[in-house]
C-alpha cells in the first residue's frame, strides 16, 4: 500500500512548472507540444491496426502490432509530461517510461533478428518486376487460349461439316435427370427442327419404328444396367413421313467415384448401305438362280460331250477300221493288178485313216483331262519323270540319249492328270531329239518368288521363239508331219493339265538350239486329300 501510495502521490517532489517559473509561454510551448506528439502517437497504432485488418496478407504483420505497443508507451510517457508540469507524479512518469524501455528494447531485439529475413522480402521494384512477368505470362496464356480457342471452333465446325456429310449426328444423356442433348446434325438426320428436340415429350417414340421401338429401348436399357457399350440398328420415321435406318453407338461414362453418370454417342444414317445390301441380296438370289442354271446347262453340256465321246469312240472308229481293213485287203489281194499309182493312193488312204485314228484318240484323252476330276495329294514327280523316261527307252532301245533327272521332286495335286502332262511333254523331247545321235533330256525344278518352277529341257530341233503362243493350241504344229510326226494335240493336253491345277504353262527355244518347257503347280485352293 505504501508503494501505490508513493506511486501516485507527489512525495514532496515539485512540478515542472516551478523550473519554468510558470512562465506561460513555455508552459503552454511544452503542453502543446506533448499533446500533438501524444495525438499521433495514439493515432499511429489505430492506423496500423486498421491497415492489418484489411491486409491479413502482409508478411510479418505481428511486427507492426509491437510497433503498435511501443508507440502507445511513448505516447503516455508525453501525456505524463504534461501531467508533471502541475503535479509532481515522476514515479508514474517513471514507470511509463520503463514500460516503454521495455517495448523499445523488445521491439529492437526482435528487428535485429528478423533484419535478415525481412531482407529477403521483395522490394518493390521486384514486385513490380514479377507483377509485369506475370502480365507477360499471362498475355501469352491468354493468347495460347484465344489459339486453341480458335483451334477448338475449327475443329468444331470440321466435325460439323464432317457429320453433316456422313448424315452422323451426337447425343449426350445425363443418366441423373435422363434428359438427353442432340447436336444439330443429330437433329437433321431425324428431320427434326434445330432446338426443338425434347425427350421429356413423346418425340423420341414417335421418330422410331413401333416395330423396332421395343429392342431399341430394351438395348439401351441393357447397357445402361450393365454399363456397357450400345449399339443397335433400327428404322425412324421422319416428320415428313420418309422412313430412314439408323446405326446408333454409344458408350458409358463414369465419374470419379466410378458411377456412370452419362451415355454419349452417335446416330449414322445407313440408309444407302441398306438399300445397297437389299440389291446385294436380290442380285445373289438372282446370281443362285443364274448359278443354278448354268450347273444345270453343264451337267447338260457334260452329258452331251459324254455321248459325244462315245460316238467318237465306237461309231467313227467302225468306219476308219472298215476304210483302212479293206485299203489293206486291196493291196494283198489286188496288189499285182494295180499300177504304182494305184498302190500310191491306197497307201495314202491306209496313212489318212490311221492319221485319224491317232486324231480320235488324243481327242479323247483332251477331253478326258478336261472333265476328269481332280485329287490332289503330294507324290514324288521325279519318280513318274523316270518311269515314262523307261519306257520310252524300252521302245527304241538303239537311242543314246542321256537322261538327267533331278531326284526327290516334290509336286502337289493330281499324280495321274500330270503323268498324263509329263508324257506328253517327255514325249516331245523324244521325238523332237530323234535326229541327234546322241541326244540330252533334262527334268528338275528352280525357285520363281519361292513358289517351284518345274521344266522339261532337250536338246533338239527347238522352234521359232515367234511363234511360242501357238504352241499349245489344240491342232498347231510348227513342223511338217514328214519332218516330225504327231497331231498337235499333246502340248495341248499339257496346258490344260497345268491350268486345271492353277499354274502356268510356257516355252523358250530357238532353232536348232532345243527347247525347255516351264510350268508351276500353284498351291493356292489346293488341300491334299481333296477331290474337285
Amino acid at each position: 500500500m505504501d508503494w501505490f501510495t508513493r506511486l501516485f502521490s507527489s512525495c514532496g517532489f515539485q512540478p515542472h512548472g516551478f523550473c519554468y517559473n510558470w512562465n506561460s509561454g513555455l508552459v503552454w510551448l511544452h503542453v502543446v507540444s506533448d499533446v500533438l506528439i501524444a495525438v499521433a502517437y495514439f493515432a499511429i497504432p489505430v492506423i496500423l491496426v486498421w491497415f492489418l485488418r484489411q491486409r491479413r496478407d502482409v508478411p510479418f504483420g505481428w511486427i507492426l502490432t509491437l510497433f503498435g505497443i511501443f508507440i502507445v508507451a511513448c505516447g503516455a510517457t508525453h501525456v505524463m509530461e504534461i501531467w508533471n508540469l502541475w503535479h509532481a507524479q515522476y514515479w508514474l512518469a517513471g514507470m511509463f517510461k520503463a514500460v516503454t524501455a521495455l517495448a523499445s528494447v523488445g521491439t529492437a531485439i526482435v528487428l535485429v533478428i528478423l533484419a535478415p529475413r525481412l531482407l529477403k522480402v521483395p522490394n518493390l521494384r521486384d514486385w513490380a518486376a514479377a507483377n509485369a512477368a506475370l502480365e507477360l505470362r499471362v498475355e501469352s496464356r491468354a493468347t495460347e487460349l484465344r489459339a486453341a480457342y480458335e483451334s477448338l471452333r475449327h475443329s468444331r465446325d470440321t466435325l460439323a461439316l464432317a457429320q453433316r456429310a456422313g448424315r452422323m449426328g451426337s447425343w449426350d444423356r445425363d443418366l441423373a435427370t435422363g434428359r438427353s442433348t442432340w447436336t444439330t446434325e443429330l437433329e437433321e438426320v431425324f428431320g427434326v427442327q434445330p432446338g426443338t428436340y425434347n425427350d421429356t415429350s413423346q418425340m423420341w417414340p414417335n421418330l422410331v419404328h413401333p416395330d423396332d421401338l421395343p429392342r431399341v429401348d430394351q438395348a439401351i436399357a441393357e447397357s445402361l444396367k450393365d454399363a456397357s457399350d450400345f449399339s443397335s440398328e433400327f428404322r425412324i420415321i421422319r416428320p415428313d413421313g420418309k422412313q430412314r435406318w439408323i446405326s446408333a453407338r454409344g458408350t458409358v461414362i463414369r465419374d470419379a467415384s466410378g458411377l456412370p453418370n452419362r451415355m454419349v454417342g452417335t446416330n449414322i444414317d445407313i440408309t444407302d448401305q441398306k438399300l445397297a445390301e437389299e440389291q446385294i441380296r436380290l442380285l445373289n438370289t438372282s446370281l443362285e438362280s443364274r448359278v443354278a442354271e448354268r450347273t444345270r446347262d453343264l451337267s447338260n453340256a457334260n452329258g452331251e460331250l459324254e455321248s459325244f465321246s462315245y460316238s467318237v469312240s465306237h461309231d467313227l472308229r467302225a468306219p476308219l477300221r472298215t476304210i483302212d481293213g479293206f485299203s489293206l485287203a486291196l493291196l494283198e489281194d489286188c496288189g499285182e493288178t494295180l499300177n504304182e499309182v494305184g498302190k500310191s493312193h491306197l497307201l495314202r488312204i491306209r496313212t489318212a485313216t490311221q492319221r485319224m485314228g491317232s486324231l480320235i484318240d488324243d481327242l479323247l484323252n483332251l477331253s478326258r483331262v478336261t472333265r476328269a476330276q481332280i485329287t490332289i495329294e503330294t507324290f514324288d514327280l521325279s519318280s513318274v519323270v523316270a518311269s515314262v523316261a523307261a519306257e520310252l527307252q524300252a521302245v527304241q532301245p538303239d537311242r543314246q540319249v542321256a537322261w538327267n533327272i533331278q531326284p526327290s521332286v516334290l509336286a502337289t495335286g493330281d499324280s495321274r492328270l500330270l503323268r498324263v502332262a509329263i508324257e506328253n511333254l517327255l514325249n516331245n523331247a523324244w521325238k523332237f531329239t530323234s535326229r541327234r545321235p546322241s541326244a540330252s533330256i533334262s527334268f528338275g525344278t528352280n525357285g520363281d518368288n519361292g513358289a517351284p518352277v518345274f521344266f522339261v529341257k532337250d536338246d533338239g530341233a527347238g522352234f521359232d521363239p515367234a511363234y511360242a503362243e501357238r504352241l499349245f493350241g489344240a491342232f498347231q504344229r510348227l513342223h511338217a508331219t514328214t519332218e516330225f510326226p504327231g497331231t498337235g494335240v499333246g502340248l495341248a493336253t499339257v496346258q490344260r493339265v497345268v491350268h486345271r491345277h492353277g499354274g502356268r504353262i510356257w516355252a523358250e527355244s530357238s532353232l536348232g538350239q532345243g527347247a525347255t518347257f516351264f510350268f508351276t503347280l500353284p498351291q493356292n485352293g489346293l488341300k491334299k486329300g481333296t477331290t474337285q
